[in-house]
């Protein structure tokens, strides 16, 4: 572990164990395992320019234990890699900072993971003009960028003592992703999936009792194989709400 006020670094080991419980009677559909997972965390501050890092790498080794009937391999491995990048950038014309978000997260493995273990390409913390059943994957690249514009001075007023844009903000957003499906068979291809989407952010926040994201997001593209299979032409909306009692 390394700590300073502008760079932290931490090491970490975990073991876990996993299973899923089907409703069904039949063996075979159940998937259960146990694995051991190495990680290094860190962030980093700088003040010129004033950026905000930080970074997550992951590296699994698993066990399938369970009585499986796709073949799949008992070893499983896989490296994960997560990355933020908080920028608060001078606008041109304008005398206010606003702030870039860059977002990606990287998996890699040549095994069939487990649905758990798998890297969903829609959803809430994905793209969000899909869900987390649209696909998964066991290769994939996500990335996205939310751009946050503050409000005016103007429009800064102060509510029950806050500044406006401490409860209100306002961003635009594009998420992308690519994955693939490893086969469980030889012989068999694995199967490929692109997934993008853009659309607008509102946060709201009520000192630190309350904050909630509201996204809405238009499909761009979604592509199975190469072919058009996903839904494009839904508005998706999020809604992620949390509450501290005191």
């Amino acid at each position: 572990m390394s700590r300073s006020r502008t760079r932290n670094i931490t090491l970490g080991v975990e073991a876990s164990e996993k299973q899923t419980l089907p409703e069904s009677n039949l063996s075979g559909f159940d998937t259960h395992t146990q694995g051991i997972e190495i990680s290094v965390n860190s962030d980093f501050l700088s003040e010129d320019p004033k950026v905000l890092n930080i970074f997550n790498a992951r590296l699994k080794y698993g066990l399938l234990i369970s009585d499986v009937m796709d073949n799949r391999q008992l070893n499983l491995y896989s490296l994960r890699l997560d990355a933020s990048s908080l920028l608060f950038l001078s606008t041109p014309f304008l005398d206010y900072e606003t702030r870039l978000l860059l977002n990606s997260r990287v998996l890699y493995s040549e095994s069939s993971l487990p649905g758990f273990d798998r890297l969903s390409l829609g959803g809430s913390t994905a793209v969000r003009g899909f869900t987390t059943a649209d696909f998964s994957a066991d290769k994939a690249l996500f990335t996205s960028v939310e751009w946050y514009l503050p409000l005016p001075e103007r429009f800064n007023f102060n509510v029950f003592g806050q500044p406006a844009n401490n409860i209100l903000q306002l961003g635009l957003f594009y998420d992308f992703a690519v994955g693939q499906q490893n086969s469980v068979r030889d012989g068999r291809e694995s199967i490929d999936a692109k997934l993008g989407g853009g659309g607008l952010l509102v946060k709201l926040a009520w000192h630190d009792r309350f904050s909630t994201q509201i996204s809405f997001s238009k499909p761009t593209t979604g592509k199975v194989d190469g072919e058009l299979q996903l839904d494009e032409r839904s508005v998706r909306t999020y809604i992620d709400f949390s509450y501290k009692y005191k």
